[in-house]
């Protein structure tokens, strides 16, 4: 071989070297991701390696050919000069070449190896899989060239799917296919797979193959799996819109729409602006404050009624959040709940109210009719009223007043009394022939008795009826027809309501005349027949004497209604009347307010007189009020107010049992006002916004008052009691602020920080040497709260401290009101090392057994009882009692709010275990406290 050849054949070496290097690794991975960047970043790094050493260096094996090829003529040969370092640059730049090359192979190895995605290559075995699909198919690099893709398609696949499948995978090897996307599942040791794959063809080590990027979203498939069989069952429906300039649309809506509305997901998603266009126009307005909403809340709730597919319409509950709100682009996400029946009850009451309010003030029997029509309209219990007379001469039932005045149907129609004709079956006719005193016509569309008159109904839309009975003199019978706009308006929870209805307006009608009877029917409830409130205020117009009231509200009564439905609720509120009046004198007066509240008035009575009797009232109610075998415990808040003693004038005196009762807590159920109630009330907004703020910024202050060793005077433990201070900068009354904080549902937030503050000062404090152990009051909220726990120990965690350096305080009264949820919640605590304190005993008149059933630490004799132990003996061996049974149930107990030395000398002589009180020490701040107790920690408290 000739020289110059030789040469060529060394520039050609290297320029193949060059190639191999850039092909670094078996394969062609040109097709892969992030190939590119190393492309661009190799073609630069060639191109500098090129121009600085291959070129000049290829000029002179370029001169030296030339020089060989014309020896032959020259006869001598002048061969450049190649020096060492040249040489040498030339090896250095191959060999850092291969290092950029590598390296860059490396990262796309790394990457290819942390996404979270498999990627698999087949010929028609696997030939690569990155560590994603090695793990999720159970390969390693050995086996995975033993199988191929298809060998895990799940067996349950149909064979149309796998024959489809298996062709694709056969014509990629082939390079004839091109990029797909699907969903699958696979089988892999024992377990199914549901995994979104793509696959495309590629060129691998210079033949065709086939790539495969998958994603398992097994756990998706299972989280929607499950979402939709909650959606299924729940009878509310949930959805996503989007709310536009253009209207509003549909992205996700549940299947309980079909159930609420019968119109399926797919045809709400499908038409633009389905929801405006299917509300009812008299709510449109609604709809318009609606949006004024949209800018200034996050989320909200509304009522109003929606068409539904069979032309009636419902009444639905609507709950928004709003995700975003961009450019005028609302997303929101929101919920519809069924609140007709909710609807039906409050406007029957509201009518029932306004009618019975009417007939005082009508003047003649034409007055009543008109005003009982107008009203029962007007109040939204039904779209048409008109009242009847049976007229025995004609045989039918003739219409005497109706509204809407310009609605035609009562005379349009003929109801008949010959009970041999169809004309006389609906319900009309079975009232008028005395069958009943009330007749529903739940559904105009299937009730065969409605029959005759069913297309003018449903021209009028009166999709249900119902005929009430008016009870009067023997000689007429009177009927009051009602319609409503939906069907299954009317039905048999009902009756009671409109029996008294017909009842009331028969009443006023017969005794027109009779200012007296018509008396009652203002001063006295339809409910329950007791007197009203109108009574209430009447009375106290007059009052003359000392008298006390307790304004009584049932606690929770709604679940009583959501339990046993609406009829029974109004039997247990006529029964909790009837208990209460047991209670007290023939003399004292019952008066129900409405809804679920009452007062009661007691002459020549104080707040202490009347908090003996709402005791005994509580107590005799807690016991269960009985209905069908039924016994049903009511419990009670009450607020209780006096004259002379608050007011000199008694017309205030219900307003201020209301103040007291508004200022109760689940902790205190029975609340006498006090004169700061009033000025707190009217600055009730502001102690909000002070909350809120402290919250906020997290300033509530703490104050901590010493727990004291009765035996040897030493300071183990202390009780944290928050304070905070309104704008002024004067201190807000805790227990105001605690109630204020429930009413907001903010308390659970509250706890948070002060035990965050407590674990904060408790590791300053631990380096410090003040070793105390820190009880902290929780509340009913906070024990319902399934992140409490989380969150202290987390908190416990955080500053390296153990569960032993606070105690958790809870009151008596909750322990009675929620023991099943107390006795799960002390348990757990006690099993991770937090004491439990059981605060305020003795108020709560928890029985022996009750409370034997908790596992506490310590009892904390409430301070009603302390302060009598000395005066009254009777008292003195209640708390005897108590710490022996304590002691008994292998527990410590406190006695609070000790002040005289001779307190303390009692309680010790009777093994009292810890002192609390003035006696010792205020709640101090921190810094006042952590002095005190540098005095007193060896024992100096005495």
């Amino acid at each position: 071989m000739s020289i110059s050849k030789k040469f060529i054949l060394i520039y050609s070496i290297l320029l193949i070297l060059g190639t191999l290097l850039f092909e670094i690794w078996e394969g062609n991975y040109t097709l892969l991701p992030d190939i590119v960047n190393i492309f661009v970043l190799t073609v630069l790094f060639f191109s500098v390696i090129y121009f600085i050493i291959i070129k000049p260096i290829g000029n002179k094996l370029r001169q030296l050919s030339q020089e060989v090829y014309n020896l032959p003529e020259n006869n001598k040969l002048d061969l450049p000069n190649f020096s060492e370092p040249e040489l040498q640059d030339l090896a250095d730049a191959v060999s850092s070449a291969a290092y950029e090359l590598r390296q860059q192979k490396n990262m796309l190895d790394w990457i290819l190896d942390h996404i979270p995605a498999g990627v698999v290559i087949y010929q028609p075995n696997i030939v690569y899989a990155n560590q994603y699909a090695l793990e999720h198919l159970s390969l390693d690099i050995k086996s995975m060239h033993k199988v191929k893709p298809v060998d895990f398609l799940a067996k349950h696949i149909d064979e149309k799917t796998k024959k489809q499948l298996y062709l694709l995978m056969k014509n990629r090897i082939k390079g004839i296919e091109g990029r797909k996307s699907y969903n699958t599942e696979l089988y892999v040791n024992g377990q199914t797979l549901h995994v979104f794959a793509v696959s495309d063809t590629i060129e691998y080590n210079g033949k065709p193959a086939g790539i495969i990027t998958f994603i398992d979203m097994t756990e998706l498939r299972w989280a929607e799996f499950e979402l939709t069989l909650l959606q299924r069952y729940l009878p509310v429906v949930a959805y996503h819109v989007t709310i536009t300039k253009e209207g509003e649309k549909f992205y996700y809506i549940s299947n309980a729409i079909e159930e609420l509305t019968g119109f399926t997901p797919e045809e709400v998603k499908s038409q633009q602006n389905w929801w405006y266009q299917h509300v009812h126009p008299d709510d449109k307005e609604c709809i318009n404050k609606r949006k004024e909403k949209f800018i200034k809340n996050e989320k909200f709730q509304s009522q109003y009624r929606i068409l539904r597919k069979d032309g009636t319409y419902i009444w639905i509950n609507e709950q928004i959040v709003i995700l975003e709100n961009n450019n005028g682009v609302k997303e929101l996400a929101g919920f519809w709940r069924d609140s007709t029946r909710e609807k039906i009850w409050q406007f029957a009451h509201n009518a029932l109210a306004k009618a019975n309010e009417g007939m005082l003030r009508a003047k003649s029997e034409s007055l009543l009719f008109k005003y009982i029509c107008k009203v029962l309209v007007d109040s939204g219990f039904c779209c048409y009223a008109w009242i009847g007379k049976a007229d025995l001469e004609q045989d039918k039932i003739v219409p005497l007043y109706s509204y809407p005045y310009d609605e035609t149907y009562a005379s349009d129609i003929t109801i008949t009394l010959n009970q041999e004709l169809l004309t006389s079956l609906g319900p009309t006719g079975e009232v008028a022939s005395k069958k009943r005193d009330i007749s529903l016509n739940t559904d105009t569309r299937t009730n065969e008795n409605i029959k005759p008159w069913r297309e003018e109904m449903i021209k009028r839309k009166f999709f249900s009826s119902a005929a009430i009975n008016i009870d009067s003199d023997k000689n007429k019978i009177l009927t009051l027809n009602i319609y409503a706009d939906l069907p299954g308006w009317f039905d048999e929870t009902l009756i009671p309501l409109l029996t008294t209805l017909g009842r009331n307006i028969g009443f006023a009608l017969s005794d027109l005349n009779s200012r007296e009877r018509l008396k009652y029917l203002s001063y006295h409830d339809s409910l329950c027949g007791i007197l009203n409130i109108n009574a209430l205020k009447s009375r106290l117009l007059t009052l003359k004497q000392s008298a006390a009231i307790a304004v009584i509200n049932i606690r929770d009564f709604s679940t009583v209604n959501l339990n046993f439905g609406y009829s029974v609720g109004n039997s247990i509120l006529c029964r909790t009347a009837t208990v209460i009046k047991s209670c007290v004198a023939k003399k004292d007066k019952l008066y129900h307010l409405g809804g679920d509240k009452f007062a009661l008035l007691v002459i020549n009575a104080d707040k202490k007189c009347m908090e003996g009797i709402a005791k005994r009232i509580q107590k005799r109610l807690a016991e269960g009020v009985v209905y069908e075998n039924h016994s049903i415990p009511i419990f009670l808040r009450i607020g209780i107010a006096a004259t002379p003693e608050d007011c000199s004038d008694p017309t205030t005196l219900h307003e201020l049992g209301m103040s007291a009762l508004n200022f109760g807590n689940s902790s205190r159920s029975i609340t006498k006002f006090e004169p700061w109630m009033q000025e707190v009330s009217r600055t009730r907004l502001m102690l909000e916004s002070t909350i809120h703020k402290a919250i906020n910024e997290e300033s509530f202050e703490l104050y901590y008052q010493p727990i004291v060793n009765s035996s040897s005077g030493k300071v183990t433990q202390c009780e944290a009691l928050i304070r905070l201070n309104d704008q002024d900068g004067k201190p807000i009354r805790p227990d105001l602020m605690i109630s204020v904080a429930e009413d907001l549902g903010l308390i659970t937030q509250i706890t948070r920080i002060i035990i965050k503050k407590v674990l904060l000062q408790q590791k300053i404090w631990r380096s410090k040497g003040v070793n105390v152990r820190v009880a902290v009051n929780i509340s009913a909220a906070d024990i319902e709260d399934p992140e409490f726990f989380p969150n202290l120990q987390e908190m416990l965690l955080k500053n390296g401290l153990n569960s032993d350096i606070i105690a958790l305080e809870i009151t008596e009264r909750t322990t009675v009101e929620k023991t099943d949820v107390v006795r799960d919640f002390i348990d757990y605590a006690r099993s991770i090392g937090i004491a439990i304190e059981i605060d305020d005993f003795g108020v709560a008149h928890s029985s022996l057994h009750e409370i034997s059933q908790i596992n506490f630490d310590i009892l904390k004799i409430d301070k009603s009882f302390i302060d009598r132990i000395l005066i009254d003996e009777r008292n003195a061996e209640i708390v005897r009692f108590i710490i022996h049974m304590a002691t008994q149930l292998q527990a410590q107990t406190v006695a609070e709010g000790v002040e005289k030395q001779e307190q303390i000398d009692w309680l010790k002589d009777n093994g009292c275990d810890f002192i609390q009180g003035y006696i010792y020490s205020k709640p101090l701040p921190t810094d006042e406290f952590e002095a005190w107790y540098n005095v007193h920690k060896k024992g100096g408290a005495e």
